[in-house]
């Protein structure tokens, strides 16, 4: 549990790395790197120990909630690098299913 602590403390650090980086102007892609990374870090102390387990104490599984939250916020302000991206493919997929003409449901010949 101690290697994990450590692991989130140094993934909380380079969150606010990546804080940082958003605020300059030369490194905003960086940011989304250094976020990226981070939820990688996550992804792995998440695998070092089973925090879900039923049999696992109280300070585990809110230990686990934590790294959850964490990967949410990290998710979350990726999602901001993205967005724009996002919304054209989204807008692609909407214009492409209304152009096609759906038909009403092919007959069954018995």
């Amino acid at each position: 549990m101690d290697k994990a602590l450590r692991y989130l403390e140094a993934a909380l650090s380079f969150v606010e790395s990546g804080v940082a980086m958003e605020t300059e102007p030369q490194t905003p892609k960086s940011a989304y790197t250094m976020f990226s990374e981070t939820l990688d870090l996550i992804r792995f102390i998440l695998k070092l120990k089973n925090y879900t387990d039923p049999s696992a104490a109280v300070h585990e599984r809110d230990f686990c909630v934590l790294c959850m939250r964490c990967q949410a916020l990290l998710q979350m302000a990726m999602f901001r690098y993205r967005r724009d991206l996002a919304l054209k493919h989204s807008q692609t997929l909407t214009d492409h299913f209304k152009s096609l003409s759906w038909s009403a449901s092919p007959s069954v010949s018995k």
